[in-house]
């Protein structure tokens, strides 16, 4: 999401109120820092903590820096909780077509059909 953003082509971005993902950067003893995004502010052994930042935080300065339309979504609604479930919390409504990252592809259950779970490896890696 942040490197649509970015890119300029979200126009209206709908995330869910309670989102708790951080960006958290560490740095290991040579200096080489890594950015790791994820739903639980769990420490990466022999690193050192640089930054952490709650990501709706950066999202909103963001979007205020883009020009994108940010709209947060209440639980207490329908749509917010579909929000949720379905898409893990963030949306986004873009200017043009994008192509999709074939890295993120879908695991595939034993029938055929899609998993519940989206395979997300390397996804919040930097």
């Amino acid at each position: 999401v942040m490197e649509l953003l970015d890119s300029g082509a979200i126009e209206t971005l709908v995330v869910w109120e309670y989102l708790d993902i951080y960006r958290s950067t560490y740095e290991d003893a040579e200096g080489n820092r890594k950015t790791i995004f994820g739903y639980r502010d769990e420490p990466e052994p022999a690193l050192k903590l640089v930054e952490r930042k709650l990501l709706l935080e950066e999202i909103a300065d963001t979007c205020q820096d883009h020009g994108v339309d940010l709209r947060i979504v209440s639980e207490q609604t329908a749509e917010g909780r579909q929000l949720r479930e379905g898409l893990g919390g963030i949306a986004a409504l873009l200017r043009y077509p994008v192509a999709p990252d074939p890295s993120l592809g879908n695991k595939k259950k034993k029938d055929g059909g899609d998993d519940e779970n989206t395979d997300t490896t390397g996804i919040w890696d930097d």
